[in-house]
């Protein structure tokens, strides 16, 4: 599996990378780590002044020092280490790189642990996610009362919708070497029509439901090859991302587990709104799967 780290030297980094090498990934890891450094070398351009340059190297030196030191640390659980100094946007460099190694995965921190700050999320978290061709894990510290300190994905939540994309996701999850401990919610909502209300409503309600329940049960029949605790539920709701991260809150999730429905720029450029809103205002870790899988 191609891994690309994304890391800042923050405490978000270092929890992003802590995580990543305790995920149960059945594949070994290629991983490349980058970080970006705000400029360029510029030492072919001789009108570069000198102290200018002398804090250039500088920058670029901590930077390169920064992976360095993040790919020592993970060289005992990678099947292949690399690292890669980025000059630019951060946003835009990161993916890129991404796409040239054809990538499977992009991990990277997320900043906001407070409710504000989870909304905001992070600008350079927050544009991978909406832009990266490949699966995202944006991951975040489990800062909740009953949170342990290890970094290991225990509790897993699935959201899915029967769509492909949820299927992708249900696809991805069962293909981590899950063990016995491991629980998983499988999480479906149902989301509340312009027409609640009106008596044609819980008939609506109950075709889209009884639609949903088989797929759901194919779906844990498939997980519990790998954990036995698995379980399910379909909501009705007014709003699915509000339902999904009360869910994620209620089970004391340290992962939730979803697809994403963006394939062209201008879908990636909205994400979708149900995983957007999760991304944003979940208190774990989010794991966005595509589209690797959903070519299959």
């Amino acid at each position: 599996m191609k891994v690309v780290l994304a890391v800042d030297g923050s405490p978000c980094s270092l929890n992003a990378e802590q995580v990543l090498s305790k995920l149960p990934l059945s594949t070994s890891v290629d991983l490349h780590v980058v970080t970006v450094c705000p400029s360029a070398d510029l030492h072919a351009m001789s009108s570069v002044p000198e102290v200018v340059q002398d804090m250039i190297d500088q920058c670029r030196a901590q930077s390169q020092k920064l992976i360095d030191d993040a790919a020592e640390r993970c060289r005992s659980w990678c099947a292949s280490v690399q690292t890669e100094l980025l000059d630019g946007h951060p946003t835009k460099e990161v993916v890129e790189a991404a796409d040239r190694l054809g990538a499977d995965l992009i991990v990277v921190g997320a900043r906001g642990q407070s409710a504000v700050s989870r909304f905001f999320l992070g600008s350079v978290s927050d544009g991978i996610a909406k832009n990266a061709h490949c699966s995202v894990l944006v991951v975040r510290r489990d800062e909740t009362p009953e949170a342990p300190n290890s970094p290991e994905v225990k509790r897993i939540l699935l959201a899915y919708d029967g769509s492909p994309a949820a299927n992708c996701a249900a696809k991805l999850l069962a293909s981590l070497n899950l063990s016995e401990d491991d629980s998983i919610v499988i999480h479906s909502v149902i989301e509340r029509a312009p027409y609640a209300g009106l008596p044609v409503a819980e008939t609506v309600y109950e075709v889209m439901q009884g639609e949903l329940e088989p797929k759901v049960k194919h779906v844990a029949e498939e997980l519990r090859h790998k954990t036995p605790h698995v379980s399910s539920v379909i909501h009705v709701a007014a709003h699915a991302s509000d339902d999904l991260v009360a869910a994620a809150t209620k089970h004391n999730s340290n992962l939730v587990v979803m697809g994403s429905t963006g394939k062209t720029v201008w879908e990636r450029l909205f994400l979708g709104s149900v995983t957007s809103q999760v991304l944003h205002h979940a208190h774990c870790s989010v794991w966005i799967a595509r589209p690797t899988c959903e070519s299959n």
